[in-house]
């Protein structure tokens, strides 16, 4: 069970890295063509993605992470898997990202 845990520790780690990136829920999609261009071939052939069903997949896959609706990892999620981070964060830099607006009290993040 160690090594699951790791590989977890992994994945939430570099979805805390692309979302301090501004990576978010609209950029976890497919291709337009898969929501727009039937399938040619095959025994889903004239079928496309529906919007609605992958936007609801997309909760379901957060929600197996520990992630909320805009797949950040939650407090709770961050806190089972140990992280304790200190970060220092430039006031003139810091363009008020939801990352950090949702994570600063978990890592102690000196305003």
């Amino acid at each position: 069970m160690e090594i699951k845990r790791t590989g977890e520790r992994i994945y939430t780690l570099e979805r805390l890295m692309i979302a301090g990136e501004g990576i978010s829920r609209s950029e976890d999609t497919l291709p337009e063509r898969y929501f727009e261009e039937p399938i040619p071939e095959g025994p889903s052939k004239g079928e496309v993605v529906s919007r609605e069903e992958f936007s609801r997949m997309l909760d379901e896959y957060y929600g197996l992470h520990g992630w909320d609706e805009e797949g950040l990892p939650k407090k709770k999620t961050l806190e089972r898997l140990d992280f304790r981070m200190r970060i220092k964060v430039n006031k003139k830099k810091c363009s008020g990202c939801r990352l950090c607006e949702s994570m600063c009290s978990l890592f102690m993040a000196e305003l």
